[in-house]
């Protein structure tokens, strides 16, 4: 939502494509879907809130409760 209590539309891509517009660098670690596979988000379609600070912890919670399918507001 926006100052005035409006909500943004909705994006048509996924978040992480919108952020990382390059492919992951050749030493990354963990793939996303294993990620995934370790959490636990509410069902796909669910609208969450993340607090995001631009850390890489919470940057990597907006992008996975995205890929789990949730509506997040950051």
């Amino acid at each position: 939502m926006d100052r005035s209590g409006q909500r943004h539309p909705r994006r048509s891509g996924r978040l992480s494509e919108e952020i990382f517009s390059e492919p992951a660098p050749e030493h990354a670690a963990v793939e996303i879907p294993e990620l995934l596979s370790r959490c636990t988000f509410p069902p796909a379609g669910t609208v969450v809130d993340c607090a995001v600070s631009g850390g890489p912890d919470s940057l990597a919670l907006l992008v996975l409760a995205s890929e789990a399918g949730c509506g997040v507001t950051a």
